[in-house]
């Protein structure tokens, strides 16, 4: 009885890890592995559905109108993105932060990220962030618009995600 139990308990736990790794793969396959034409990549990106259902059930966060505005002249505007993205603040802490700054394209390896350099000042919790300024990294999903902006709550290797989807609108 002892050996079937172990038994199960092994292929169990293989059950298990063959899915982190297989999310992990699918995560992987989705981001963007040709650099984005700045023109195409442009443009104003809204909170995925789950984005938002996460950020109101996990984080408590009262969420209105959050929004990423990236513009051709590599400039951006963010506006009401819970404070838990940057690595520190994994926890929420109520806070949504805003501020403008710059963007630029960043390969990483397999995929391509945006680097965000924000300038002095916004709406963020740390002081620092607010008199010097700072930079982050988000990774960016699909080939093709619309493309996705994924930023990681703490540490990515646990998987919390924030997906920001590009609005294409047609005439």
């Amino acid at each position: 009885m002892k050996k079937i139990l172990f038994l199960i308990s092994i292929l169990a736990l293989f059950n298990l890890m063959c899915g982190f790794i297989s999310a992990y793969e699918i995560d992987k396959e989705s981001f963007t592995k040709v650099e984005p034409k700045p023109n195409e990549f442009a443009g104003k990106y809204l909170p995925s559905k789950d984005t938002i259902a996460f950020i109101k059930d996990r984080g408590q966060f009262d969420l209105e109108d959050s929004w990423f505005e990236l513009f051709t002249d590599g400039t951006f505007e963010m506006r009401n993105v819970p404070n838990w993205w940057i690595y520190k603040y994994s926890k929420s802490e109520g806070r949504l932060e805003s501020g403008t700054g710059k963007w630029e394209f960043d390969p990483k390896g397999q995929h391509w990220e945006i680097h965000l350099e924000f300038d002095p000042g916004g709406t963020f919790s740390d002081q620092d962030h607010v008199e010097n300024g700072f930079g982050t990294w988000a990774i960016i999903g699909s080939d093709q618009p619309p493309y996705t902006i994924w930023l990681y709550v703490g540490d990515p290797d646990y998987g919390d995600v924030m997906i920001y989807e590009q609005v294409i609108e047609t005439p």
